[in-house]
């Protein structure tokens, strides 16, 4: 898959650019809101190019979660004592 895109510049006064990430990369990619992207640069047939990954989002919660969640609140509650 070629798909073009426009570079702009990110913040006056810095070096840095930003571009828009086409929609069918992001179906491609499976990338959500606060995902992680992880770049490698190199040489390949004499010329630079970028490979661009989807990291694990650290932010995102594991499919466990809501187990979690009851297990903790039943070790956080007060114990009741027994009578």
């Amino acid at each position: 898959m070629t798909i073009e895109t426009n570079v702009a510049s990110a913040k006056t006064g810095t070096r840095s650019l930003k571009t828009t990430i086409p929609q069918a990369i992001v179906e491609y990619l499976q990338l959500g809101d606060k995902d992680r992207l992880e770049w490698q640069v190199g040489i390949r047939d004499n010329e630079p190019v970028a490979l661009v990954r989807r990291k694990e989002n650290v932010t995102t919660k594991p499919q466990n979660f809501d187990n979690l969640r009851v297990m903790t609140r039943r070790i956080n509650s007060p114990k009741k004592e027994r009578g």
